[in-house]
């Protein structure tokens, strides 16, 4: 196995193409099986030291069920189960990470989990989180 890891390396005056970028970290990052049931911190990690590497700007975005934060809760984030392994169709998260990219006032993030064809507003992820609002610092 190997990988092209400068193909996109950023230079200083020079935008990113993150569609091109995505679908790189996705043939590199993302296995073939579309293992979803767990390991998003894995291989946002992984792809984390890929982008570390070339000096492209980006951050780790957490999202933590409530079942996480109080010991009293059962709420998960609740997804379907694309490979049919879950006992009850869904897969049940207690976190969840993804890659931020911040481009002037807009943010850019990728999720091979959530949307593994391409990046996705800040928004859209969070609702995707089964959440009707949130608010950043």
């Amino acid at each position: 196995m190997s990988a092209i890891v400068f193909k996109y390396k950023k230079k200083k005056h020079t935008s990113i193409d993150f569609l091109s970028l995505f679908q790189e970290l996705k043939e590199l990052c993302f296995p073939a099986y579309k293992y979803k049931q767990g390991n998003c911190h894995n291989v946002v990690h992984y792809c984390s030291m890929i982008l570390s590497r070339r000096n492209i700007k980006h951050k780790k975005i957490w999202f933590y069920a409530p079942k996480r934060l109080d010991a009293k809760s059962k709420i998960c984030i609740s997804k379907p189960d694309p490979n049919g392994l879950a006992l009850k169709g869904n897969l049940r998260w207690g976190y969840h990470v993804a890659l931020l990219f911040e481009e002037g006032n807009h943010c850019h993030i990728f999720d091979l989990m959530i949307n593994e064809n391409n990046p996705i507003t800040i928004n859209d992820w969070v609702m995707s989180m089964g959440l009707s609002h949130y608010k950043i610092d």
